[in-house]
């Protein structure tokens, strides 16, 4: 069982920042509830992004439920097939929720796999954390095993790695995906990076190419992978899993020279 710690600031932060490391969303996403008006800083309705927030002193309520910074917490999950990344489905279909135990209902996922895909699963309470993993800027490389119905020969796997159009959702336009390195395992079987995001983008690419995809599994995020982690067990990232997670695509400040 987990129990929520509150951690103390000495400084100031803009709303969102505080409102996301809250664990209410990404910065961008907690940015609505701001603007619609949901956010109230000492009995005061905010709408100015740029407000600062005193964490140590400031009664910040959303939607009438007062929030506070609960201690971070950092999970992988090795989902199975069946499972979808939802807190609740309307066509009652089993969610990673039903896996975790219920303090992990107040986690979010870090993106999502689709029900016929297994692997690894981060979920955090951290939306920073969640941001920096999800944002195209830091090209975070998410590793993939995939089997196919049929082998793709050398021209067709080079056809995935300039790029394939495929469609985004069911009724926006369509958009180039691109597989940004792809290994033949052995006979029907490859290992793909990617660090694009399209909504199932491995299988739509495969299909386009001629090869659908039987099984697809991820192993890896950044440098975290599953490991000997059974499928349907978890467990907490490591503070160093953390840390390395966060510096992918960090610019390097300059050395400087004497």
């Amino acid at each position: 069982m987990y129990n929520p710690l509150f951690v103390l600031f000495s400084i100031r932060m803009r709303i969102n920042q505080y409102l996301a490391s809250a664990g209410l969303g990404s910065r961008r996403s907690v940015e609505d509830l701001v603007t619609r008006g949901s956010v109230v800083v000492n009995g005061k309705t905010i709408r100015d992004l740029g407000f600062q927030v005193d964490p140590d002193n400031d009664i910040v309520l959303v939607k009438g439920q007062l929030v506070s910074q609960p201690r971070k917490i950092y999970m992988m999950l090795n989902k199975p097939t069946g499972y979808i990344c939802t807190r609740s489905d309307e066509r009652d279909r089993k969610t990673v929720y039903d896996i975790l135990p219920k303090p992990c209902n107040a986690l979010f996922t870090v993106g999502r796999i689709d029900k016929d895909t297994e692997g690894l699963i981060l979920l955090t309470n951290d939306g920073e954390f969640a941001e920096h993993l999800m944002h195209p800027r830091y090209k975070v490389p998410k590793v993939y095993h995939v089997v196919t119905a049929s082998s793709a020969t050398p021209a067709e796997l080079e056809k995935l790695k300039r790029g394939v159009m495929i469609k985004v959702d069911d009724t926006g336009p369509m958009k180039k995906g691109i597989i940004d390195a792809v290994t033949p395992l052995h006979e029907k079987a490859y290992e793909v990076v990617l660090t694009q995001g399209l909504k199932r983008q491995i299988r739509q690419m495969f299909y386009v190419i001629g090869h659908p995809v039987k099984k697809l599994r991820r192993i890896r995020i950044g440098n975290v992978s599953l490991g000997k982690l059974p499928l349907g067990h978890f467990r907490e990232l490591s503070s160093l899993e953390v840390k390395t997670l966060l510096q992918i695509g960090e610019k390097k400040s300059p050395t400087t020279k004497k």
